[in-house]
């Protein structure tokens, strides 16, 4: 019989410096006059580069900009990010970052299902975003859609592509340290780069959640029968237990099991076996949350499955569950 299988979770600050190993491309917009490739592609005018920031203004739906001057092709792996600072003066909150692939050795532009959203803070102040595409093969451009609203001021300090610190787990493990590492897990948007050490896996959220992916897995839902959560929250929060059975980081909504968390130390056991939506393959496990610490094990199982869902206020800083 399998035994109880947990992983801690303790979340604070980590500094982009933490995990960042190479720095892949960078727009830093400091000379005026020269956007570095980027071009105002849709619902955005004027599009000027002046005194070290790139200004632009939202003039109708869909608005976005891209580049396709990244001179090489980017060989994909998961712990690549995308760092961007910028500030926004509107109402919109939802962003997202496209990217166009080679696929068979060809150029294709951007096609749904290569993007990462994220969401943004439109109180007019500096924020800086950091974002896991979670891309596969190769890269050669980018796009930013940024959030709708006649008249968004949108202000642009920089954005960087790095290639972060690489974290191995054997897709059939059963278990995490995090006290050891990471366990490859990412805050894929939400938050500063997650990083383990003696107190658990940290982060910071930087917006209303972070969201926490596993890497992949090579595993199946029927060794599964219950998820045990527990936790210590700092608020009354909405959750959410989601799985997937691809490895590009989405999450159908309805691979999903919902539970409210009074706020406090909280724990609780979600029944998976029985749902008709719990079969197949298990490739991606995730946390989503907005939390002290968490601890997520499995009955009869090989690993922490789904994504799980947390909101509350943004900026905390989080302490080990004790």
């Amino acid at each position: 019989m399998k035994m109880l299988i947990t992983c801690t979770l303790a979340l604070g600050l980590v500094t982009a410096d933490a995990c960042a190993q190479e720095m892949i491309k960078a727009w830093e917009f400091n000379t005026d006059g020269d956007a570095e490739g980027w071009g105002p592609t849709h619902s955005l005018a004027p599009f000027t580069v002046r005194g070290g920031t790139l200004r632009t203004e939202v003039t109708g739906g869909d608005p976005y900009m891209h580049t396709m001057s990244l001179r090489a092709d980017i060989t994909c792996n998961d712990f690549q990010y995308i760092e961007l600072r910028m500030k926004l003066d509107g109402r919109g909150t939802g962003a997202e970052f496209f990217w166009a692939s080679v696929v068979g050795g060809a150029r294709r532009g951007f096609v749904a299902g290569e993007e990462r959203s994220f969401q943004c803070i439109p109180d007019g102040q500096w924020h800086t975003y950091f974002v896991y595409p979670l891309w596969r093969d190769k890269v050669w451009g980018l796009r930013l859609d940024l959030p709708e609203g006649d008249g968004t001021a949108v202000e642009l300090d920089y954005i960087r592509i790095w290639q972060g610190q690489r974290v191995e787990h054997d897709p059939r493990s059963p278990a995490w340290d995090f006290t050891q590492s990471s366990g490859a897990w990412l805050a894929v948007s939400g938050g500063t780069h997650l990083t383990g050490g003696a107190a658990g896996a940290e982060t910071t959220l930087l917006t209303g959640a972070v969201t926490l992916i596993s890497p992949v897995l090579d595993l199946q839902t029927t060794d599964y029968r219950v998820a045990c959560l527990e936790l210590y929250s700092t608020g009354k929060l909405a959750g959410g237990l989601y799985w997937a059975d691809e490895s590009d980081g989405s999450f159908p909504g309805c691979n999903a099991v919902q539970f409210d968390v009074p706020g406090g130390p909280f724990v609780t056991t979600l029944q998976l076996a029985g749902s008709p939506m719990w079969t197949g393959a298990l490739k991606r496990s995730g946390v989503d949350e907005n939390v002290l610490a968490a601890v997520v094990g499995l009955h009869k199982a090989k690993a922490p499955l789904g994504i799980v869902e947390f909101h509350s206020a943004r900026n905390h800083r989080v302490r080990p569950f004790v």
